[in-house]
């Protein structure tokens, strides 16, 4: 059973990720932020991590980085609308830097948040 975690603040895209994620056979955890990611990366191991990048706590920037602190290997998609007049481009490009392998643009589409599943692991499953 592979276990996926989408860390997001607003409990309704957190259900929307999950269930595309639930199509493609994983089984999906939930964090409203970056320091519950973190408890259940200690609890669980995780095939694919989808994080926002504005939360309260910890922002998905800092739970990036957190998680390469700690050698984590597990991908990681990194998600973002921008926020308050900075456009979304700038902390997705962050993502990217601090170790994301994919990022998407919200709002999401099922195609691509997909594609992105699909490219990064198999990516993985390469290495």
């Amino acid at each position: 059973m592979h276990r996926a975690l989408v860390v997001d603040d607003d409990p309704l895209m957190r259900e929307i990720v999950g269930e595309h994620l639930r199509e493609t056979g994983l089984t999906v955890e939930f964090a409203a932020d970056g320091m519950e990611a973190l408890q259940a990366v200690g609890e669980w191991q995780f095939r694919l991590i989808v994080t926002d990048m504005f939360m309260p706590n910890m922002d998905g920037l800092e739970l990036i980085r957190a998680l390469r602190e700690r050698a984590s290997h597990t991908p990681i998609i990194g998600m973002s609308a921008g926020v308050s007049g900075l456009d979304a481009d700038i902390p997705l490009r962050a993502a990217i830097a601090a170790g994301a392998q994919q990022v998407l643009r919200k709002p999401i589409s099922q195609t691509a948040l997909l594609a992105a599943v699909h490219a990064v692991l198999s990516r993985r499953d390469q290495d």
